[in-house]
């Protein structure tokens, strides 16, 4: 079984992995990438680091000899977007001490990236447990890949 978090951050990847039970976990990201290429962040169950001695050369070997298994069913994908947002959003929440907060006026800059999304939804329940923040975003939104 695939637990899809959609458009997600990293962290949100490593927390999800924990939290939800998973073996392991990735992410594909270009944030630290030349414009045209692609990476991957993975881990293993408990979002712990996957490297050579821990699987990852296991991994590189399979994908180098195109060696995995066909199996004549496949797995299942199952959307655990909402979910998996609303747990990371509660979880972050949980560090602020809200009744420790001055009003404050917050330039908030997500580099066309899936910070935009997710630090909405913090932001939101920030708001709801009443942090006297203000927030101005820039470069907010996801850039559109699709649009290319």
């Amino acid at each position: 079984m695939s637990l899809d978090l959609g458009l997600s951050g990293t962290e949100e990847m490593y927390f999800a992995t924990t939290h939800f039970g998973a073996d392991g976990g990735i992410c594909v990201t270009a944030s630290h990438n030349p414009m045209d290429y692609n990476g991957m962040k993975m881990v293993r169950a408990g979002s712990a680091p996957l490297d050579a001695g821990t699987g990852l050369a296991r991994i590189k070997e399979l994908a180098e000899a195109n060696a995995f298994k066909i199996r004549a069913t496949l797995g299942k994908i199952h959307d655990i977007a909402e979910e998996a947002r609303a747990a990371y959003v509660k979880r972050v929440c949980q560090f602020v001490d809200i009744s420790a907060l001055k009003p404050l006026k917050i330039l908030i800059n997500a580099g066309h990236g899936t910070a935009g999304p997710t630090f909405d939804a913090i932001a939101a329940r920030l708001g709801e447990l009443g942090a006297p923040l203000v927030f101005e975003r820039l470069f907010h939104e996801p850039d559109d890949i699709r649009a290319t």
